[in-house]
C-alpha cells in the first residue's frame, strides 16, 4: 500500500485510532517508523516505545515521499489493506 492510499483513504477517520499490523492472526503494535530509502516506509513494533496513533502517524509522515510504500519489519512484501477493529487500524 501507498502511502497517498492510506492517507486518502484516512482521512476522514478519527485521529485517536491505534496501528497495528496482523499477520497469521497476530497482531502487533506500531511504536516507531524508519524512513528507507525514498520510497519505502518500514513499521516497526517496539515495545519500548508507546504505540502510535494515526494522528501520530500522519504527522511523522507528512514530509515523506506520498508515493513511499508501507512494509512491516523486515518483510519483503509491502502491506496491502487495512480494516478497522473497534479502536484499532489493522494494516496487512
Amino acid at each position: 500500500m501507498k502511502l497517498i492510499d492510506f492517507a486518502f483513504s484516512t482521512s476522514e477517520l478519527h485521529g485517536q485510532l491505534i496501528l497495528q499490523v496482523e499477520t497469521d492472526a497476530h497482531r502487533f503494535n506500531i511504536s516507531e517508523i524508519i524512513f528507507s530509502g525514498t520510497d519505502k516506509l518500514i513499521l516497526i513494533d517496539n515495545n519500548r516505545l508507546p504505540v502510535l496513533t494515526l494522528a501520530q502517524f500522519k504527522a511523522r509522515c507528512r514530509q515523506t515521499n506520498p508515493q513511499s510504500s508501507l512494509y512491516f519489519q523486515t518483510s519483503t512484501q509491502p502491506l496491502f489493506g487495512y480494516r478497522l477493529d473497534n479502536q484499532y487500524i489493522l494494516l496487512g
